[in-house]
């Protein structure tokens, strides 16, 4: 009888557990006030050699038209 009893009780801790543990892990990933990280805005500081700057600039003016929030200083 007590064999039944242990495995009564495992299961019904595995039962009250796991939607506590699958609850707290399926917070939010990302807090309202930190930095976000995509390509569609902020700001990048970027080098370029003075043969590429042309290509380069019409590049950047392409990419800012796309994405308002995204700004690239070269």
């Amino acid at each position: 009888m007590t064999r039944f009893r242990a495995a009564y009780i495992l299961k019904k801790s595995i039962v009250l557990l796991l939607p506590a543990l699958l609850g707290a892990g399926c917070g939010s990933g990302v807090p309202d006030n930190g930095p976000t990280d995509d390509g569609g805005s902020g700001t990048i500081h970027i080098s370029v050699d003075e043969s590429f700057k042309p290509v380069i600039d019409s590049e950047i003016a392409v990419f800012e038209g796309l994405h308002p929030g995204a700004h690239i200083i070269a």
